[in-house]
C-alpha cells in the first residue's frame, strides 16, 4: 500500500504556531476499536499522551475542552464523517481563534490514497492524509513534522522486539461480533448499514494485516453499492436473488477467514 504523508498547500504555519516541546496530546477518532488500540499504544511508546474517539460527536465534545495538539481522523464514519468533523472544526477555528492560538493539525487516516480522496480531505481543512495501516515510521515523521517534537530514541524502541501487540483476541471478539451483526443486515437486506460495517471491520483487518479478509470485505462492500446505487425496487427479482447467492458465499468464505485469525 502506497504511504502517504502529504502536508496540504493550505496549511503553511509558522515555528509559533506549531506545538511546545513537551509531550504532546494526540486525539484518535476512528470507529474500529482495534484500530484505535493499535494506534494509541504506538503513540503511547512514542511518548505522546492519548485520547480517543469512537465517532465525530465525541470528537467535537473532546475539542471543546480544549488541550488537544494533533487529531488523526479517520475519514469514513457512520454517524458523522471526517471531512464533516474537520469542517466543524475549521469553521469554529476561523471564528473564534486569535493570534496566539495555536495551529490544529488535522491528520486524514485513511486506506483510500486516492488524489480526488487527498483533495476531499484538503477541502475540508485537514492537513496530511496518512494511509493505513498505520506504521511507527510514518507517525515519527508524522510527529517530527507537525510536532517539532524528536522521537528518535523512542522509535528505536517501538520498532524492537519489545514492542509487542497482541490484538488477536481482541479482534477474534469484535470482528466476529461485527460478522453477526453483518449477517443480520445482509438477511435484511439493510444494505446501507452493511457499507458501514464493511468499512468498520476493512479497518480492523487492515491494522493486524488480514488481507484476505479485506478483500472479501470489499467484494460485499461492493455489491451493497450496487444495491443502493440501484435500488430495491428497480431490480429484478432474479437480480435480488443472484446477489443474495453471492453475498451468502462470501459470508460463508469471511467467516472461515475470520475463524482462522
Amino acid at each position: 500500500m502506497k504511504r502517504i504523508i502529504a502536508p496540504s498547500q493550505h496549511s503553511a504555519i509558522s515555528e509559533q504556531e506549531m506545538m511546545p516541546s513537551s509531550a504532546p496530546v494526540v486525539l484518535i477518532v476512528d470507529d474500529s476499536a482495534t484500530n484505535r488500540i493499535v494506534i494509541s499504544r504506538q503513540l503511547s511508546k512514542l511518548g505522546c499522551a492519548v485520547l480517543t474517539a469512537s465517532d465525530g460527536p465525541t470528537a467535537l465534545a473532546a475539542l471543546e475542552e480544549g488541550g488537544i495538539n494533533l487529531v488523526l481522523l479517520d475519514c469514513q464514519m457512520s454517524q458523522m464523517s471526517g471531512y464533516e468533523v474537520a469542517n466543524t472544526v475549521r469553521k469554529k477555528m476561523a471564528a473564534t481563534t486569535h493570534a496566539m492560538t495555536p495551529y490544529l493539525p488535522i491528520i486524514a487516516i485513511s486506506g483510500d490514497t486516492s488524489t480526488a480522496h487527498m483533495q476531499r480531505c484538503f477541502d475540508s481543512g485537514m492537513d496530511a492524509v496518512l494511509g493505513k495501516p498505520l506504521l511507527v515510521h510514518d507517525l515519527h515523521k508524522l510527529l517530527a513534522l507537525w510536532c517539532r517534537i524528536d522521537v528518535s530514541n523512542a522509535a528505536e524502541a517501538v520498532t524492537g522486539h519489545s514492542f509487542r501487540i497482541d490484538l488477536q483476541n481482541l479482534y477474534r471478539t469484535t470482528a466476529r461480533e461485527d460478522f453477526d451483526m453483518l449477517y443480520n443486515c445482509v438477511q435484511s437486506t439493510d444494505f446501507l448499514m452493511v457499507g458501514k460495517l464493511t468499512h468498520i471491520m476493512k479497518g480492523a483487518a487492515l491494522a493486524i494485516g488480514a488481507p484476505d479478509v479485506v478483500d472479501a470485505l470489499e467484494l460485499i462492500e461492493r455489491i451493497a453499492e450496487l444495491q443502493l446505487a440501484a435500488g430495491a425496487a428497480a431490480m429484478t427479482d432474479a437480480a435480488v436473488a443472484a446477489n443474495r447467492t453471492v453475498l451468502s458465499d462470501l459470508l460463508d468464505l469471511l467467516r472461515q477467514q475470520l475463524l482462522a485469525t
